[in-house]
């Protein structure tokens, strides 16, 4: 559930950003940003598939976040940053 929210909230950033203009979103989800920058090639490759043949969850919301990204004129950066944490004094 909280990579289906990472990537909703990455999309809704690229939505709302002008697509002639370089922008830097972060993440805190190390998963989502692989997925991104490193593996939806391969796996558009494979029909959506991972190397051992299973489903890529959220297929369909991280296709539309490629598509987002690949349609802009100019980069978009993506970082890691470190999840937010409970009680910290």
């Amino acid at each position: 559930m909280k990579q289906a929210a990472e990537i909703v909230a990455l999309t809704v950033a690229l939505e709302n950003m002008p697509t002639d203009e370089t922008v830097a979103i972060f993440s805190v989800s190390k998963w989502v940003l692989r997925a991104i920058v490193d593996w939806m090639p391969q796996w558009q490759k494979r029909g959506m598939k991972s190397a051992d043949g299973k489903y890529i969850a959220h297929a369909e919301k991280l296709i539309y976040l490629w598509e987002l990204a690949q349609q802009r004129t100019q980069p978009v950066l993506m970082g890691k940053v470190k999840a937010h944490k409970k009680n910290v004094e």
